[in-house]
């Protein structure tokens, strides 16, 4: 007898790591079941790259437009943000800006935002790791200062994209 986690496993490893795959399909169920919301956050951690990848891009999916539904898995979104899979890097960074974080929180995660902008392999993660600093930015001026050393150095030291990138974002802090 397959479970409904068994499911969502099963449908979340279906396709190529870098395709998007079944997400919509995964965060659809999970907006209308704890067990399967519970489910795609437990598959962040999971052994196989595809289904972790497909689960970051599901629950992306769904914070889009029901974050509050992930706000009491916060803690656990942040301990995935910690995982060295660049999708993990490039979905959880879009979500954490959106969850309602303590100040310390707030503080360390910008650390780790700022650790992925200089220090990760794949340009996506540095991108949006600093798309995140300059959203919690936004969120709280407490955080303005960090938010601008990081579009400092994407600007001398990033890519010519990401350049690019923190010259846009730099706008909208000024």
């Amino acid at each position: 007898m397959t479970t409904v986690t068994d499911a969502v496993l099963d449908m979340l490893a279906e396709g190529d790591r870098k395709d998007v795959a079944r997400a919509a399909d995964a965060a659809t169920l999970a907006e209308e079941s704890p067990t399967v919301l519970a489910t795609l956050i437990a598959a962040l951690f999971h052994e196989d790259p595809a289904t972790v990848s497909h689960a970051a891009h599901a629950l992306m999916t769904l914070a889009k437009d029901s974050a509050a539904l992930l706000d009491p898995h916060r803690e656990a979104l942040a301990r995935a943000y910690g995982l060295d899979q660049w999708e993990v890097k490039e979905q959880v960074a879009k979500i954490l800006p959106r969850l309602s974080f303590r100040q310390s929180e707030q503080g360390r995660l910008m650390e780790e935002f700022d650790e992925t902008l200089r220090h990760h392999e794949s340009s996506i993660a540095r991108t949006c790791a600093l798309l995140a600093m300059v959203d919690m930015a936004a969120l709280d001026p407490a955080h303005t200062e960090a938010a601008l050393s990081a579009l400092d150095y994407a600007m001398r030291k990033g890519s010519k994209a990401l350049q690019a990138r923190a010259r846009q974002l730099a706008a909208t802090l000024s």
